[in-house]
Order: structure tokens, then sequence, then C-alpha cells
């Protein structure tokens, strides 16, 4: 957290970037904060992108994100944050629920969360792997991919089971 305030100085010193990263806003109300914690942070201006790089800790929510890069892209005017792309050793807490892949791509306005390259979910002894995997967050309409490689997916039946295809807001 300490980096991430000295990291929203430093930011709000340099007068020449278009948009000070500490009003980027992921909608509104406390249950929408962004909070981001990472080792480097250069942003775009001009391209309305900022890029976190090293040990990456993101949350909102209750997702928790972890990865080596985080790409933020926002709207100029309104501030609001459009899209979150996480890269390199992408690790999701959801719930009871973890994510592991190598890319996750999170587009705000769908609530449309798409999983790439050698996907693994674990809840419990349940598990799901795939290439891609797509949850639009709202309906809880998910697609799985096996691409190169077959879906594969573990689930216990009964109460409490298949809680691992449960992505619900």
């Amino acid at each position: 957290m300490r980096k991430l305030l000295l990291i929203c100085l430093a930011i709000n010193i340099l007068s020449f970037l278009v948009v000070p990263v500490n009003t980027l806003k992921a909608g509104e109300g406390p249950a929408d904060t962004l909070d981001i914690d990472a080792d480097r942070l250069e942003v775009f201006g001009d391209q309305s992108r900022a890029v976190f790089e090293g040990g990456v800790k993101a949350r909102q929510k209750g997702m928790d994100l972890e990865c080596l890069m985080l790409i933020v892209y926002y709207d100029k005017t309104s501030h609001q944050i459009l899209r979150l792309v996480a890269k390199k050793a992408v690790v999701i807490h959801w719930e009871d629920k973890v994510a592991v892949c190598s890319e996750a791509d999170y587009l705000f306005e769908k609530e449309l969360l798409v999983m790439t390259g050698d996907v693994l979910v674990t809840r419990g002894e349940e598990r799901l792997s795939s290439q891609t995997i797509r949850v639009n967050m709202k309906t809880g309409h998910q697609v799985v991919e096996g691409g190169d490689k077959r879906v594969n997916i573990r689930v216990r039946s009964g109460e409490g089971g298949a809680g691992i295809l449960k992505w619900e807001k």
C-alpha cells in the first residue's frame, strides 16, 4: 500500500501527465474501488493507459489479482477504467476459487472476463482446465475452449458441488 501511495504522489508531481492515476475510477462507490500495488508504473496519457510492472497485486470487489504486468485502459474524459489486461504468471482469487493463466482480460462495461493460456481453475477438489475461459460476470454464461488440448473438468456431485462453474457477482 505504501508503494501505491508513493507512486500516486510521484505521478501527481509530474504535471505533464494528462490523467493522474489516482483519479482513475473503476465505477462508483467503495465496492468499485480498485487498489493496485506494483514495483513500477508508467503512464501513457496520450494513449489513455497505465502499465504496472513487477509483483503486481490488484484488488476490487473481493477479487484479488496477482501478475507480473497489468495494463489499465481508461477513458480520458471520465477517467473510468475501461479494461484491465493482466499478463505473465496471472493468479486470480475469487471467493473460494483460484484461477491461474498466462493472460486475463477484463472488460468493465461488458463485465466480461477472458482467461487464456493454460488456464487452471481450482475449488477444493474440483478443477477445470483449458486454453480459454470466457465468463460473463453479469449472467454467469461461460464458454470453455480446449484449443489444442481438450477441456478437462472434475466436479463434485451433490450439495456444494459444481461451484467451480459459478462466477456470478
